[in-house]
C-alpha cells in the first residue's frame, strides 16, 4: 500500500519530486480501473511525471496526464495556472483526456479557481489515498447486505442474557476458569468444599487463583446467568463505540438463533454510524455460527466475553 509519509530528510529536491511521483505512481497502481499506469513519459512531446489509462466500458480508455509537486507547502496560484497552462495543450489536442495535479500538501484557496473540475483537476495525496483504497466501498457493501433477500423487512431485534461486559473484562480469570466451572456444575459455594472437592480429583492442578470468600462468591455470581435480558443490539453498539473497552466478545448460540442475521445487522449499523468514529471495536466481534451442544463448554475454550442469546 501506498503511503504518504514525507520524503526522506537530505534528499535533493530532484530526489524528493521523483520518491514522490513514484509514491502517487504506485497508489495508482491499485485503482481497479487502471489498466496502464507509466512514469517518465513523452505524451504529446511533452515529458510527463505519470500517464494513466482507465479502463471504460463500451469505449476506449480515458487517459489521464499528471504532474505531481511535492512541496512544503499549498502550491501559490502563480504555480497551479503554469502547471494548467504547459498541460492544456495536451488537453487540447487530444492527446489526453485530463489533467490532473497531485500535491502532497494542496495548493492555496484562490489557485483552485485555475482548474475547471473536469479536464483539470488537483487532488492531494491523501484524497487520492481515501478514493483508491479508503473505506467508503466497503462500508456501501456492508449496509447493502443487510438489504439482501429483504432480510431488513423481517428482521427481529434478538435479546441477550444480561451481564456486566466492564466487570466481565476486567474479572474474566476470576470468574472463568476450570476451578469455577467445576464449582458452578455441582452448585458448591463453600470455598473450602470447593478445594477440597477439587483438589481430590486426579490430574487436577491447584485452583488457578488463591480465592478469599469474597472473591469466590464474585466468581459465582459473575457465572450464574442472569434471568434479566437486554437489547443485543444496544450492548454491541456501546461496546463497538467505547474506546477504552479493549475485549473482545463471542456470541454464542445455537442453529436458527439469528447470528448470522445479527451479524449483518450489525455490519448495516456500524456502516451508518462510520462518520462518527464510534468503531473503536469494530474488528473483535466474534460470531460463531455452529454452537456445540453444550454452550458453555463452547465459552470455556474461549479467552473473550461470551454472550448467550436469549432463546
Amino acid at each position: 500500500m501506498a503511503s504518504s509519509k514525507a520524503s526522506t530528510p537530505g534528499m535533493t529536491t530532484k530526489e524528493k519530486g521523483d520518491a514522490f511521483e513514484e509514491e502517487v505512481a504506485a497508489l495508482l497502481r491499485y485503482m481497479p480501473e487502471a489498466s496502464s499506469v507509466q512514469t517518465h513519459v513523452k505524451v504529446g512531446g511533452k515529458d510527463v511525471d505519470i500517464y494513466l489509462e482507465m479502463k471504460q466500458a463500451f469505449s476506449r480508455p480515458s487517459r489521464v496526464v499528471i504532474d505531481t509537486k511535492d512541496y512544503k507547502k499549498p502550491l501559490t496560484r502563480g504555480k497551479v495556472s503554469a502547471e494548467c497552462a504547459s498541460y492544456y495543450p495536451l488537453v487540447a489536442k487530444r492527446d489526453a483526456d485530463q489533467f490532473m495535479l497531485v500535491t502532497r500538501n494542496g495548493i492555496v484557496t484562490n489557485a483552485k479557481e485555475c482548474l475547471d473540475g473536469s479536464t483539470s483537476v488537483h487532488r492531494t495525496i491523501l484524497e487520492l489515498e481515501d478514493i483508491i483504497i479508503g473505506p467508503s466501498h466497503l462500508i456501501d457493501n456492508m449496509a447493502d447486505q443487510f438489504d439482501s433477500e429483504g432480510l431488513s423487512q423481517y428482521y427481529v431485534k434478538p435479546m441477550s442474557f444480561q451481564m456486566d461486559l466492564k466487570r466481565a473484562a476486567a474479572t474474566y480469570d476470576l470468574w472463568f476458569n476450570d476451578f469455577i466451572t467445576f464449582c458452578v456444575s455441582r452448585h458448591i459455594t463453600d470455598l473450602a468444599v470447593a478445594e477440597r472437592l477439587w483438589s481430590g480429583g486426579r490430574s487436577r492442578p491447584n485452583p488457578p487463583i488463591g480465592y478469599t470468600s469474597a472473591t469466590f462468591s464474585s466468581a459465582l455470581e459473575m457465572r450464574r446467568r442472569s434471568s434479566k435480558t437486554e437489547d443485543l443490539e444496544l450492548v454491541i453498539s456501546n461496546w463497538l463505540g467505547a474506546p477504552v473497552d479493549q475485549f473482545g466478545i463471542a456470541l454464542l448460540g445455537t442453529y436458527g438463533t439469528g447470528k448470522s442475521s445479527f451479524a449483518k445487522r450489525i455490519a448495516y449499523v456500524a456502516a451508518l454510524e462510520s462518520d462518527s468514529n464510534r468503531l473503536c471495536n469494530a474488528t473483535s466481534l466474534i460470531l460463531l455460527e455452529k454452537a456445540p451442544a453444550r454452550i458453555d463448554h463452547a465459552a470455556d475454550r474461549l479467552r473473550d466475553i461470551s454472550l448467550t442469546l436469549a432463546m
